[in-house]
Parts: C-alpha cells; structure tokens; sequence
C-alpha cells in the first residue's frame, strides 16, 4: 500500500511540475511584450504604455513593412498619439495602418515623405503637413473620417490618399504637380486655398475622380501678389485673417516681414488687438492697475475692456499683462464683447464642464463658427493661443 501511495504521490508532484511550469513559461510569454526597438537603420520606437504615445527617434527613413509586421502590433488597439522626432525623414508603408485608436500626429519638419497606407482611419481634426512633406503616398490616409481640414506643401499626392476622408477644407502650396486618381473621393470638401494663379491650379494634373463631383461647388481661394509676411502663406488657413488685421490696423508684424504666427499671444495683445477691433474707442477712466503704466501700448485697451466688462485683473492690483492668453480666456473675452449673447451649454466636448466660467463662451464660439474643438471630443481650454489663432477668431467673429 505505502509502495502505491509513494507512485501517486511521485506522479502528482511530476504532472504538477509539467503543468505548472508550462502555466508560469505561458505567463511569462504574453507578458514580455516589447516596449521599444529599432524600426530603422538609425531609428528606435518606444511605447509610453501608460499614456498610450507611440515615439519614433533618430533619423533617416521608418522601416516599409506589411500590414500586421510593424513591431507595435501588440499595441495597435490602444496607440492614441504618435510623435515622430525630428530627424526622421520617411513614414513606411503600412506603419501605422492597423493602429486605428491614433487621434494625433505630431510630425517633424525633416519629414520628406509619407508611405503608403501609412495611417489608419483614427486621425481626427485639422491635419496641417510640414512643408518638408512633398510626397504622400497611395492610400496614405484613407478613410479618416473624422479629418477636418488638409493644409500641405507636397509635390506628388498618390491615388486614394484621403479617399473618404471627413475633409471639408484643403489648402494646397504652389509645388503641387500631380493628385492621384481618387485622392480625394469621397471627401466633402466645400473650400479650395491653393497659392498659385487659378492657370496654375489648372495646370496640376488630376487623375480620374481625384474629387468628388460637389468639389464644383466648392469656394475657391487663389493666391494674388502673396503676403507681405514671409512666415505667412496663403494657403495658411490663418491667411485671410492676417490680411484683414494688417489692413484694418487691427494687427502689425513683430518686425519687417515677419508676422510671427505661431508666438504666443499675451492678454495684453488680445486686448489690444479687440479694442483696435472695436475702432480704439475712448477707454473711460484710467484701470490703475499696478503693472499697466500709463504710457504703454496696451494701457488704454486694458482700461477699455475693463471698464466695459469684457476683462478683469488676475487680481485686485494686477492685469498681467505679459501672461499667455489661453483658448478658453480668448472665446471668454469675445463672448463678452459680443454682449454675452446666451448659448447654453451643449455637453460637446469633454474638457468643458457645465460649471466652468467659459461653458458659454465655448458654446457661443462653436454655434458661430468662431473656433471649433482640437478634436470632436475636446476643446483645449487651458492651450495657449497664437498670434494667428487670435487675429483668426478676431476676423470670424467681427
């Protein structure tokens, strides 16, 4: 009997040992995907797990591969954003296609070339190309739905690269030469900017259907004797704003030929640029906060505003002046010059709560086509403004 007993005991202990390790060898297996490697000659990925960011670094071109051999795969449900450093010069064919969660791109200025079937259809709100990019590849970016805008330099842009796309605006630069069969079918595109003479545009060979048969219809913007700015283009979609401001000197460069664009905009400029705006009216009597001098620039537009209840002080002492103006102060103040027409609160956008001090603001900006969110599900409030974002929503809603 003992001599039994020892058998099973002995066989037990070994089914445990097979099992048991194959279990802990399995576990191990599943659970040593890799974060980061090479996807290049001279370039690395790495996966933020916890934010969900997709990084491509060093230079020169991302590998080509087929549709499910991108070394990302593991994570192809749960990649929201992809940033790619500067140095890389080419997105692969297929790279990105089967991570459809990606929302943004944020792409480098060394960026020459984009590859085939490079994106999936996640990509959302206004796509803005470097102007380094001059080819776009076959099926690129099809079937991002939710693409607002397209704002590109390129020379070449391939057969069904934004084929049932959401685009409703596109702005093209004067280097355009060919749009592939397709390119855009599909896409509902109501305004065309290209930065060249309507002969040139006529000029760039289209392949069959590049547009959908209501591109007919759509408004189209052709460039004149160019900007005065050097940093501004027509096809900016800010282009038109920065003309209007010039002209009616509600805004000037920072220097000869430089408009400065993409600088920061301070409360102080965003005051300013409104009571300019406005006609520069008499601005009442002094604000008599401590850091707006008499003698400055802004000092009379900041006592306008304040003494017409579109600004306040940070406090009871200061304006702060030199402080960045965000998206939700920049809707606010509009908003309020506007009179503060009632808008309700339309529950829109995630990072705008019914009880923020700018849910109107937002509401009134969005139901007038001043600004619209950085995505359909967000609105950025905290996200400083530009120079262009300012004279753009100033423009919109004059």
């Amino acid at each position: 009997m003992k001599k039994i007993i020892s058998v099973l005991l002995t066989a037990a202990v070994s089914l445990t040992l097979m099992f048991g390790g194959a279990a802990s060898a399995f576990a191990a297996d599943t659970s040593s995907s890799a974060t980061s490697g090479t996807c290049g000659a001279d370039a690395r990925w790495s996966y933020d797990t916890a934010a969900r960011v997709l990084t491509i670094s060093g230079s020169g071109e991302i590998y080509d591969y087929s549709r499910w051999s991108v070394p990302w795969a593991d994570y192809r449900e749960e990649i929201t954003k992809v940033v790619i450093g500067r140095g890389i010069t080419r997105i692969g064919n297929h790279d990105f296609d089967i991570c459809e969660n990606i929302r943004t791109a944020q792409l480098p200025s060394t960026l020459t070339s984009i590859g085939s079937s490079a994106f999936g259809g996640g990509l959302e709100g206004d796509l803005v190309l470097p102007d380094s990019v001059k080819t776009i590849g076959y099926s690129a970016f099809f079937s991002c739905k939710n693409l607002t805008s397209l704002t590109c330099n390129a020379k070449t842009i391939g057969d069904m690269a934004f084929q049932d796309c959401g685009i409703t605006k596109v702005s093209f630069g004067s280097s355009l030469q060919s749009i592939g069969g397709q390119a855009f079918f599909n896409c509902p595109i109501r305004d065309v900017t290209y930065d060249g003479t309507k002969a040139q545009w006529d000029a760039v060979s289209k392949g069959t259907l590049a547009f959908s048969s209501s591109i007919t219809s759509a408004a189209y913007h052709f460039s004149s004797a160019g900007s005065s700015f050097a940093d501004v283009r027509s096809t900016d979609y800010f282009a038109e704003a920065v003309r209007w401001a010039v002209e009616n000197s509600v805004a000037a460069g920072v220097s000869s030929g430089i408009f400065a664009p993409n600088n920061s905009c301070t409360r102080a400029e965003v005051v300013t640029f409104m009571w300019r705006a406005a006609g520069s009216p008499s601005s009442g009597t002094y604000s008599g906060f401590s850091d707006v001098p008499s003698g400055r620039y802004y000092a009379e537009a900041v006592t306008w505003a304040v003494n017409n209840g579109i600004a306040s002080g940070t406090d009871s002492r200061h304006f702060s002046p030199d402080r960045t103006c965000t998206r939700a102060e920049a809707v606010s103040l509009l908003w309020r010059s506007a009179g503060r027409p009632y808008a309700g609160y339309s529950g829109r956008f995630s990072d705008v709560s019914a009880g923020a001090y700018y849910a109107s603001a937002v509401s009134w900006a969005v139901q007038n086509n001043v600004t619209s969110g950085t995505s359909p599900s967000s609105f950025s409030p905290d996200r400083t403004c530009t120079r262009a974002e300012i004279v753009t929503l100033l423009y919109r809603s004059k």
